[in-house]
């Protein structure tokens, strides 16, 4: 049953994700994190309002930084590269 745990918790991050960029870092209780991730997002598509191909790639970008924050500790960059 512990097993299937961080299965469950990582589920419930990436839902959270799709509702709100920075959930992931939020329920892990980095809130500074959290709500960093958020205004960039909200910021990423305010900006890039106008091409709303680029927009929705900037938010999924830092919808995906945060998650991969949350799990593995590494933002996505340091997770693709190194």
């Amino acid at each position: 049953m512990s097993e299937s745990q961080p299965v469950v918790g990582n589920g419930l991050k990436l839902v959270g994700e799709v509702v709100l960029p920075g959930a992931s870092e939020l329920l892990e209780g980095r809130v500074g994190s959290g709500l960093l991730h958020n205004l960039v997002a909200i910021g990423a598509a305010s900006l890039l309002a106008g091409t709303p191909l680029l927009a929705g790639l900037a938010a999924i970008a830092v919808r995906a930084n945060s998650y991969s924050r949350s799990v593995t500790g590494q933002s996505l960059l340091g997770n693709i590269v190194g």
